[in-house]
């Protein structure tokens, strides 16, 4: 997938970049396509916990952590030792933590995604299976949809989006077409974008999907 920030580009310039055409993609450029990329849809397997666990001690930090500790065991600063080891214990279990939240909200994102969306391919407005979404597919979306892929939004009439399973914003968030100028700024803040596992609220929309699968 090409890694550029779309909310920083006119979506003219992202339609002459992914080259969707007129009437959407062709379902040969599709199977192309698929080929390239990829399912859209998230494999994402979690670690085992016992491995998540000892690889929190995998760092070149702790490895200096550890050692310290040895040396004032060494030198029977038993007090300074325990210290060392405490934060070295508290350090593994905050990483183990996070990551355990992490990885259940991808799974979660997982399970949300639909299994159905509505695209224009050879010109007409069909229903495909999400899926077989591709980098360049034309995404129409309506009130109640989730939105099937990570989309540049080219036309939005009072488009209302759900991003709390992403950024925790309680209020849905008014989408237009506007880019964004300036780079590496929050998700919330990405208003021309509508991205994968997020839910339509209200009005309708529609986008050209930049990113699929584990890309989004």
């Amino acid at each position: 997938m090409l890694d550029v920030e779309w909310y920083t580009l006119p979506f003219n310039v992202v339609f002459d970049i992914l080259k969707p055409g007129t009437a959407g993609l062709t379902d040969t450029e599709a199977r192309k396509r698929l080929k390239k990329y990829g399912y859209n849809e998230l494999r994402l397997k979690g670690l085992n916990p016992l491995i998540r666990m000892l690889l929190q001690f995998h760092n070149p930090l702790i490895y200096v952590l550890v050692v310290s500790a040895i040396v004032t065991a060494y030198f029977r600063q038993y007090i300074d030792t325990a210290v060392i080891l405490g934060v070295v214990m508290a350090n593994a279990i905050m990483g183990f933590i996070l990551e355990g939240r992490a990885q259940y909200s991808i799974e979660s994102l997982g399970k949300i995604m639909p299994h159905y969306c509505t695209v224009i391919r050879n010109g007409k407005r069909i229903s495909l299976q999400a899926r077989e979404l591709v980098p360049g597919d034309v995404v129409m979306l309506g009130s109640g949809d989730r939105v099937p892929a990570d989309l540049r939004l080219f036309y939005a009439k009072n488009l209302f989006i759900d991003e709390s399973t992403l950024t925790g914003e309680s209020v849905p968030v008014e989408k237009d077409v506007k880019r964004v100028m300036e780079k590496n700024v929050p998700l919330a803040d990405s208003r021309c974008m509508a991205f994968c596992g997020t839910f339509v609220t209200r009005g309708s929309g529609k986008g050209i999907v930049v990113s699929t699968g584990e890309k989004t």
